[in-house]
């Protein structure tokens, strides 16, 4: 049989979180969270569970997955832990999470500051983001029963369907989309001779690469 790998090409719904305890706010760990709409339980992982070092209580859940359901796995649940915003102040109670030895995820689709920076129309938010996903660990799943990594507040989007779109809530900005540029929106101004002076045309194209934009600008600056 044969194994396909597929090279990832498109961002997920991933941010990085501050989590603590409520027993001891003071100690903080920089994780990326999963966002998945798809899990009505969310998941902490064994490493960040020893460096926050709380309470946690053994049980056992059932757990389905594509290839299983309902299978029996023994964990720890974990009460009161709290996130913040990577650049934020203002802390949210997850709701009960279950240990897990592991978060896989392919780093490449994680949004960072270099990644947007690739991208003219989410500049203003790759400050709000980690430079690179290298040194910081995978460290929660979140579910769909904790609504403020869902419910948007803003969203920064073209029309363009080729180039991803970011939505912020309460824990950030999640990003969607594709993960390098191949028709990228680009705005231009150009001043042209006009019957009584020279006016200024501000014009909005997609070009694949860049230097093709050019061309079209040094044409009609010429004409």
């Amino acid at each position: 049989m044969n194994t396909i790998n597929f090279a990832p090409d498109s961002f997920s719904w991933v941010i990085p979180v501050w989590v603590s305890t409520e027993q001891n706010l003071s100690t903080e760990c920089l994780v990326f969270a999963m966002v998945d709409s798809m899990s009505n339980t969310t998941y902490i992982t064994d490493d960040t569970i020893a460096k926050l070092n709380p309470e946690t209580i053994q049980t056992q859940i059932g757990l389905t997955t594509l290839t299983s359901s309902n299978k029996p796995v023994d964990c720890d649940i974990v009460s009161g832990l709290r996130v913040r915003a990577y650049r934020g102040t203002e802390r949210h109670s997850l709701p009960p999470s279950y240990s897990h030895p592991a978060l896989p995820i392919d780093k490449n689709q994680i949004p960072t500051k270099q990644k947007l920076q690739r991208w003219p129309h989410l500049l203003p938010i790759a400050d709000k983001l980690p430079n690179s996903s290298k040194d910081i660990p995978v460290g929660l799943l979140i579910s769909n029963k904790f609504m403020e990594a869902y419910r948007p507040q803003q969203i920064l989007i073209t029309s363009n369907k080729e180039e991803p779109f970011a939505i912020k809530t309460d824990l950030g900005w999640k990003v969607m989309g594709k993960l390098n540029p191949k028709y990228v929106t680009h705005t231009a101004t150009i001043t042209q001779p006009a019957p009584h002076g020279r006016e200024m045309l501000t014009f909005r194209c997609y070009a694949s690469p860049k230097k093709e934009l050019n061309k079209l600008i040094d044409i009609l600056n010429a004409e």
